[in-house]
């Protein structure tokens, strides 16, 4: 069966917008990437899905290939002033609310699926966290939030 990838990106992303903890939680969204010293600190804080490409793995002739499409969640805070707020406790928040809508859909299943266009979408490895250490502004947080999309 072949799916429609740029499908599953966009229900992806509309997943992550009809939330209303990430709409409460991010104020600016997009599926382009943009480097963390092009945004204005009304833009904080931020998040992107980037996407880094697909994986098949052959089990063998005449079997499908296992296919998933992997991206990332990257997210900007803005800690405010220095040492009035740690930088991870907007980062931990966020992960919070991207662990919610990702991983818990809410069905018997327990299994977020874009409504049945892929078999599965999970948080899969590292999340890696930079708190308030971007250069020279120790304002500014980065976390990147890898996911994993089975295909049918």
């Amino acid at each position: 069966m072949s799916t429609n990838r740029e499908t599953v990106y966009v229900a992806l992303f509309n997943l992550l917008l009809s939330s209303l903890s990430v709409k409460q939680k991010f104020v600016t969204t997009g599926r382009s990437f943009v480097p963390v010293t092009d945004l204005t600190q009304n833009q904080f804080p931020a998040m992107y899905v980037i996407q880094h490409g697909e994986q098949w793995v052959k089990m063998g002739k005449g079997i499908p290939a296992k296919r998933t499409l992997h991206c990332s969640l990257v997210c900007y805070g803005w800690s405010g002033k220095v040492n009035q707020e740690f930088p991870a406790t907007k980062l931990n928040a966020m992960m919070d609310v991207l662990d919610t809508v990702i991983e818990t859909p809410g069905n018997p299943a327990n299994v977020q699926s874009l409504g049945g266009l892929v078999e599965h979408v999970y948080i899969e490895g590292e999340i890696h966290m930079t708190e308030g250490s971007i250069g020279t502004n120790q304002n500014v947080s980065v976390m990147e939030v890898p996911i994993t999309m089975l295909l049918p």
